[in-house]
């Protein structure tokens, strides 16, 4: 039936996507219409472009709209990561628009390191969520294209995942129990 429908609207097979009971195909413009009234047809769409899309949690989450109307960013607020630590040379790190460390807090509950690392990367990226600020990706002095939810927190990061990402419930317990205490 596919054979026969690109033949009736004198297009070419680009491809079928049998998941989705599908195909993409290339036909005239004035045709578009032939195509969509012909029996087993359900729905004719273009083949749009799609492109990477950076930051879209912000906006999903609503926290461009709390920044706005409520002016906060998350000044005076510390975020504890309890995962695989930080890396603690990017620029996300310090305060925007300045050189003071955001990282208010480091504990190692794996390899008792004193200062701040990440030899696993999924700490990094999940503080970078929770609030980076898009220093890295800068496109106004007020915003970076990659952004955390809360960019004016400070960061408490607490390593208690090893560098394959596993760790136990107990080390867990013990980060939050010293986060808690260091307040």
């Amino acid at each position: 039936q596919l054979t026969l429908i690109t033949r009736l609207v004198n297009g070419a097979l680009v491809s079928t996507h049998p998941l989705i009971n599908s195909a993409t195909m290339v036909l005239p413009r004035s045709l578009v219409r032939l195509l969509a009234s012909l029996p087993g047809v359900v729905w004719v769409s273009p083949d749009r472009t799609v492109t990477r899309s950076w930051d879209q949690d912000v906006e999903a989450l609503g926290a461009d709209q709390v920044w706005h109307s409520l002016g906060r960013r998350g000044g005076g607020v510390r975020v504890a990561v309890l995962d695989s630590g930080v890396y603690p040379d990017g620029a996300d790190w310090r305060e925007r628009g300045g050189s003071r460390s955001r990282i208010a807090g480091w504990l190692d509950l794996v390899n008792l390191r004193l200062l701040p690392y990440d030899d696993n990367g999924h700490g990094t990226h999940v503080a970078g969520i929770a609030l980076g600020a898009g220093q890295g990706s800068p496109l106004t002095s007020e915003r970076g294209e990659v952004m955390g939810v809360a960019p004016g927190a400070d960061l408490v990061a607490v390593k208690v995942l090893d560098a394959s990402g596993r760790g136990s419930v107990s080390t867990v317990i013990t980060g939050l129990a010293w986060c808690i205490a260091m307040k």
